[in-house]
Order: C-alpha cells, then structure tokens, then sequence
C-alpha cells in the first residue's frame, strides 16, 4: 500500500468520522439533550463568578466533583454563545465531531506505532470513523471523546518516548498524561502503574528510565498540584483530584445496587422499549429517571443535606464500607456484574439497548480476537495493556456505566483491527503462497514496521 493511498484513505475517513458524527448531533438534536452532568453547573458558575462551586443537596459551596478541565472549556463556550445555550451545547458537540474526526489518524499513528502494518492502521481508521458508540459520544457534553483522543495520543507518545529514548516526546507524553488525568481522574491509577513501569524497561539506560520518572513527576506537581492544593484549602484536607470516590463507590454498592448509577429497568421502560421509542425518547431525562439516590430514606437525606460536599463524601464512605464488610458475597457479585457491564452494556440503561448493545457486543469480540492473537504470536503490549485493563478493574471493584469504557474503546478498535487483518491477509497469503504463512502473516507491506514484542 503506497503513502499517498494511505493519506488519501485517511482523508476520507476523517471526512467520513467528522460527517457521521454531525449527522448524528444534527439528526438527534442532541443539545436540546445535551446531558452535561455537573458540568454544566460548574461552568455556569464559574462564568457567574462564583469559581468551582455547586449546589447540591441545599448547600451551595465549592466542589471538586469533576476535575476542572472540561468545566472551563464549558464556561468558555458559555461565555462565547450564552450560559446553557442550545449553541453552546452544540458547539461543545462539534468539538467533539472535530476531535472524534481527529482520532482517524491518530488511531492510525498509534496501530503504527505499535508495529501493525499500514493496512492494519487504515482498517482500525476505519473502524473509529464508523463505531455507533464512538459516534454517539460526540452528542453529549461530556469529556468521553476528548479523553479517548487522549488515551490514542498517550499511546503513541509512550513507545516513541521509550523507543526513541527522546526527552521531548516523553515531556509531552507526561503532560498530556497529566491534563488527561483531570478530564479523566481514573486514568490516575494507571499513570501510577507507569511510574512504576519505568524502572522495568531494561532497553532504556537506569539513567534515562530516572530521568523519564523526575519529568512525570514533575508534570504531576505542575499541572495536578495546584488544583490538589485548591482542594486542599477549600476542604481543609488532601482531594488530589475529585471528592466523588465515595459517593459514587456508595451509588455502586448498597442494598439496591444494580453495579451502576440506575436501578433496574422497570417493565413499563421495557414495554416502551418494545414499541420502538425514538433515540430523543431514550435519552429524555422524565422515561430514564430511576437512580440509586432515590433508594435514600428521609433519615439519610436528612443527614446528608445542608453538608458540604467533604462531609458528604465521609457520611458515603461509612454508609459504603458498612454494607461491604457486612455483606461481602452481595459485594462480589456486584463486581461480576459491573465487570459484564463495563465490557459489554449496561442493560437497565435505556441508551445502550439495541445499537450500543450490538456494536458493544461484536467490539467485546473483536477485541478479545485481537488480544488472543497477539499473546499467542507474542505482540501484546504492556502500556495498551495496562491502560486498558486497570480503569476496567477499578470500574469492576467500584461503579460503572454505559459511558465508563467509551474512552478506552480506540484501544479495542485497534485489537479488532488487528484481528481483521490477521485474518483476512493471513487467508489471503495461504491462498497465495502457502509455504510463506507465519503468525506475522498480515505483515505484507514492504514498509511494515514489524510486529514483535
């Protein structure tokens, strides 16, 4: 496959994943449902001139609940097209299409960089340009598409750092890590894995491995210190990032948890359901409106209103460790349950029935496809690995949701891809020249990096 076919193709699909994913804003209307979570406070007040502030629960006071990123970018477009404005709402959803659009190449990039062929590159392109759920992202306020751009990007950035012993990719990969992890606190744990993970890497010099480890360092105390700081101060003890850990580990793992935010789904949703609702039905607030805080009693309400959100978060953690240590078996199945969900589909989610479900489906296959081949021919990828695998565990042992594993789907796109074209060029090479087969058969292009771990 020549360079130019490869640009051109790229092109293409980048059009194709910018005009999918417009369509879809355009088509749902999706601003008028824009489902912008705390944000949109934040945002609101930041421009109001109250700072990171929220009001929640009758008290009114600064909050940590999302880290301050996305909030601002809100605000901007608040400031620029009006406070919750439909234009400000889509506007956030166009970055989204531009961004989703983005991930086309650097999807590519990142296949490469991993040592797949060209066609291997084009075909996980392909797959982000055209996934449901990847297209559906981009109709929500939310970070979900800027993080997965990120996590494609960090990727990238980590072998070109480590392979090339280069200081400058490795400074921008610790701060790119570092404002990913306050759009996405999760990705916390596994930057914190990587740490760790430097000092193993016996192809790079102790020296430089020392060297990579003082940058991320030093990125962390620049970039998520201050904000660590002002939580610090404005809660009168260390937040790193959110104070959202406990209420959301309690929404998770109580007496009614379903392993996620909803309850179950009731039958009159399923019947709903069932008679072919519209997509702006589905994601109207009044049909999906069941969450686990209205299980609360008057007496927790009453003890959790008028707090602030620390205390609120303190008051979640007894509530939470309580029903864990007094209910250890309930506990374990919930994380069998959150692990089905995060991988496949939260089914008491109005949204993930029917496309999401499918596509989810036949990604979780793809995926594990790709993955199982490449631990047999010896390919697999600790980094991939480990940005994969710890957010899912840490879904799996807390709450989950149908958005959760969103940004980490261009790492499956990528397994499946590789799966494709294991497939499809390996059969094609047996056809032609059976003697030549290998288990790096769908390296067929003279300018292939090759595959090898």
């Amino acid at each position: 496959m020549s360079r130019r076919r490869i640009v051109w193709l790229l092109t293409a699909l980048t059009v194709l994943a910018f005009g999918l994913r417009f369509a879809a804003i355009i088509y749902l209307h999706a601003w008028k449902m824009p489902g912008a979570l705390e944000h949109r406070q934040l945002a609101a007040n930041l421009i109001a001139g109250f700072g990171f502030s929220l009001r929640d629960w009758y008290f009114f006071g600064p909050s940590s609940v999302q880290g301050p990123i996305y909030p601002v970018i809100l605000a901007g477009l608040f400031k620029w097209l009006g406070p919750e404005t439909d234009g400000a709402y889509a506007m956030a959803m166009t970055i989204n299409a531009i961004v989703g659009a983005a991930c086309v190449p650097l999807l590519y990039q990142m296949t490469r960089k991993l040592g797949a062929s060209p066609r291997t590159g084009v075909i996980a392109g392909a797959l982000i340009a055209i996934w449901p759920t990847q297209i559906y992202a981009a109709t929500y306020a939310q970070p979900v598409v800027l993080v997965g751009a990120a996590v494609i990007a960090l990727v990238t950035l980590f072998y070109r750092a480590t392979r090339d012993q280069s200081t400058l990719a490795w400074t921008v990969f610790s701060i790119l890590s570092m404002l990913a992890i306050l759009l996405e606190p999760v990705l916390l744990w596994p930057m914190l894995a990587t740490f760790v993970l430097l000092f193993f890497i016996r192809a790079i010099p102790m020296q430089t491995r020392v060297q990579f480890a003082a940058i991320l360092l030093a990125a962390a105390v620049l970039i998520i210190g201050p904000w660590s700081m002002r939580n610090t101060v404005v809660h009168q003890e260390f937040v790193a990032v959110t104070t959202n850990f406990w209420p959301n580990f309690w929404t998770g793992n109580n007496p009614h948890a379903t392993g996620t935010d909803r309850l179950p789904i009731t039958d009159q949703q399923i019947a709903l359901l069932e008679s072919g609702i519209t997509e702006a039905q589905r994601r109207d607030s009044r049909f999906d409106s069941s969450r686990q805080f209205n299980t609360l009693s008057p007496q927790q309400r009453e003890r959790l209103n008028h707090q602030p959100e620390i205390v609120r978060a303190h008051i979640f953690r007894q509530w939470s460790l309580e029903w864990v240590t007094g209910h250890p078996l309930d506990y374990a199945k919930l994380c069998v349950i959150r692990l089905g969900k995060t991988l496949w589909a939260d089914m008491d989610n109005p949204k993930a029935q029917d496309v999401y479900s499918i596509s989810r489906a036949i990604l979780l296959i793809l995926s594990f496809a790709g993955a199982a081949i490449a631990i047999r021919s010896r390919t697999l990828r600790v980094f991939p690995t480990i940005l994969f695998v710890v957010p899912v565990a840490y879904f799996t042992l807390t709450l989950t949701g149908a958005r959760y594993a969103l940004p980490y789907e261009p790492l499956q796109l990528a397994a499946g891809a590789y799966a494709i074209a294991f497939v499809t060029f390996s059969r094609r090479a047996g056809a032609a020249r059976p003697a030549s087969v290998g288990t790096h058969a769908i390296e067929l292009d003279a300018d292939a990096e090759p595959f090898h771990a």
